[in-house]
């Protein structure tokens, strides 16, 4: 009953609203205000207080909601691994991930484990590093999937290299820069961009890489965080993308796109971690994604 208990808290929380949370649980609003009194009691203090807009987190219950993800996730876990004894393999393996990964890598490894006919599912959320980062520290996912200019040293994590993959410039065929000699930062600063947002590692790389030359930061006329809607806008006009080759690699074989060979040579040749937290043990469910993870990961090669 606790565990149940701390699911509607956290549900609570997140609705901050006892008619929306009990409707978004299935409960009736005294049902939904006994689950929280059952808590209180057992904490020996207050951990909501209602108000006419809603409902608002005491400190005590700020404490508890930052602990409760942790011990539902451990103690699935811990089911998860006795089940596992008899050959019943069963649970949720949560993923975050950069977009590259969600759009180009991902998809085999989940693939294999559809395959695999077993009880494993997968939730997968795309962000980048900083709210990955987040996410895994308070819980929410398993692990992260994400590009590192180096690959982290915090014992916090356990930190292994999965693929490489080269980040370029791109353009149109016919695009001004469709040169076959390579342009200088100058003639490459005259064209727009469309990027990824500035939380991005590949777009704090690119700005970087423009201040150590003294020149001002790329001009972006499109953000977004969605590399195909970015090939996109890069094929149907003159901006320029910072795109990863596993991305453009089969519109740059069809002549679709060109890469832009630049003087001071504008390429990030990155490494893609995946990042797990040191404690607890991973479930059984996660180490068999990872398995599929490293075995996809195996067959791509820079630029591919």
């Amino acid at each position: 009953m606790l565990f149940r208990d701390l699911e509607y808290f956290l549900v609570l929380s997140e609705h901050r609203h006892f008619g929306r949370a009990a409707d978004a649980l299935g409960l009736s609003q005294p049902a939904l205000s006994k689950s929280v009194r059952r808590l209180e009691e057992f904490a020996e203090t207050a951990l909501c207080e209602r108000s006419a807009r809603g409902m608002t987190l005491t400190p005590a219950g700020r404490v508890l909601i930052e602990r409760a993800r942790l011990i539902l996730r451990d103690a699935g876990r811990a089911f998860e691994e006795v089940k596992s004894v008899h050959g019943e393999l069963k649970g949720t393996v949560k993923i975050g991930a950069i977009p590259t990964v969600c759009e180009t890598f991902l998809p085999a490894a989940l693939q294999r484990l559809r395959q695999a006919r077993t009880g494993v599912t997968a939730s997968v959320m795309s962000n980048w590093n900083q709210s990955l980062f987040a996410m895994l520290d308070a819980g929410e996912v398993d692990l992260i999937i994400t590009g590192l200019k180096e690959p982290s040293n915090n014992s916090r994590y356990n930190c292994q290299p999965l693929f490489h993959d080269r980040v370029s410039v791109v353009c149109r065929a016919g695009h001004p820069l469709d040169l076959k000699k390579p342009a200088s930062l100058k003639e490459v600063q005259k064209f727009e961009w469309v990027l990824a947002s500035a939380t991005s590692a590949g777009r704090q790389w690119l700005d970087e890489t423009f201040s150590a030359h003294k020149l001002p930061r790329p001009r972006v006329a499109i953000e977004s965080d969605s590399l195909i809607l970015a090939k996109e806008l890069v094929a149907a006009s003159n901006l320029l993308g910072f795109l990863p080759r596993l991305v453009v690699a089969g519109d740059i074989a069809s002549g679709r796109l060109r890469p832009v060979g630049t003087r001071a040579g504008i390429e990030w040749n990155r490494t893609i971690y995946m990042l797990t937290l040191s404690k607890p043990p991973l479930s059984v469910s996660a180490r068999l994604l990872i398995s599929y993870l490293r075995d996809v990961a195996r067959t791509i090669r820079p630029g591919n």
